[in-house]
């Protein structure tokens, strides 16, 4: 029974100490750590913003889940993003695709997926190139496509993104091929 904690037991004080303990050690995060994120966040530091609006989004994919996390790290994106850091402009590009915290608006969430490809953000680049490829409430563009998926290679020269571009360029030689 390795990894179970019996908390019923143990009086309400100690039990909340237990936990911010476990949370602490499991996810390498101080809890009080977000408060001051936050003010510095209202003060201006964009760093700051930034993580403290990753604090709350990535806290949702560690089981840590609320909905309302969605809508606490818009405003800390949208500063960031301005700040040009080209994470923030991803995860607020996601959440206005996929409408997390935020009403669905796949024009604002592809501009900001490409810039942040355009500020050198090569998970960015390699979903411009997915969304053109795929048909994703995009025109199919194989030939923007391509660029997005060269940006990332580019960017990066991991494997996998050279096999995106590969696969591609395989896919549209092979369309040229049929169709002679």
């Amino acid at each position: 029974m390795s990894g179970v904690i019996f908390v019923t037991i143990i009086p309400y004080k100690k039990t909340l100490w237990l936990l911010i303990v476990l949370v602490q050690v499991v996810y390498g995060v101080d809890i009080s750590e977000k408060k001051h994120l936050s003010e510095a966040c209202n003060k201006g530091n964009i760093k700051a913003c930034f993580q403290f609006a990753e604090f709350y989004y990535t806290g949702i994919y560690n089981g840590v889940y609320d909905k309302n996390y969605y809508k606490i790290v818009v405003e800390p994106y949208h500063k960031s993003c301005k700040k040009r850091i080209a994470k923030a402009c991803y995860r607020l590009g996601e959440m206005y695709i996929f409408k997390r915290g935020v009403s669905r608006n796949l024009i604002k969430g592809y501009q900001l997926q490409e810039k942040s490809c355009s500020l050198g953000l090569a998970i960015g680049c390699s979903m411009m190139g997915i969304w053109y490829e795929e048909e994703f409430f995009l025109p199919q563009d194989y030939k923007k496509s391509l660029k997005f998926y060269e940006k990332a290679y580019t960017l990066t020269k991991s494997i996998s993104n050279c096999r995106d571009r590969d696969r591609l360029l395989l896919k549209i030689n092979g369309s040229k091929a049929s169709s002679k």
